[in-house]
């Protein structure tokens, strides 16, 4: 399964730490792991997208500071470049940015998650969800649980 994580910046914070483990993770189980983000990366994440990329897990991180529009092309081309079958966006606003773009993604209902304590998950392939598209809330713990 070809799996993107997106989170807001690049950083040494609670939810990009998370996304590293569950890349790591998911890439050791071998899956296709890609984290992309909608701001470039901070000094101190240096090491840990080095950790990232030693473990096979691509990383595309905008090379300056985009505007909201940026950010949506940014992550518009990162999509299309990676082709993953399920997308998680780590927090509020990359979930917000995910769901905005223009894509073909089949997606039905609704859900708003909760700040920092939930990302979303966008089913994009038939064969990862089979009623086709989806969005779904997951909780967040200390467990990485195995996606199949």
């Amino acid at each position: 399964m070809r799996i993107l994580q997106v989170i807001l910046a690049p950083r040494l914070s609670g939810a990009e730490v998370l996304a590293k483990g569950v890349a790591i993770g998911h890439q050791q189980g071998g899956h296709d792991v890609c984290i992309t983000s909608l701001m470039p990366e901070h000094n101190d994440f240096e090491h840990i997208s080095a950790e990232l990329r030693a473990n096979n897990v691509l990383c595309f991180f905008p090379q300056r500071a985009l505007g909201k529009i940026g950010r949506l092309l940014f992550l518009h081309r990162a999509i299309r470049r990676f082709k993953p079958d399920i997308i998680f966006a780590h927090a509020t606003i990359p979930a917000l940015y995910v769901r905005a773009l223009p894509t073909r993604v089949p997606m039905s209902g609704s859900c708003t998650p909760a700040p920092m304590t939930s990302l979303t998950m966008l089913c994009c392939s038939p064969s990862v969800c089979s009623r086709g598209g989806r969005r779904a809330v997951i909780g967040v713990s200390q467990r990485i649980s195995t996606i199949t």
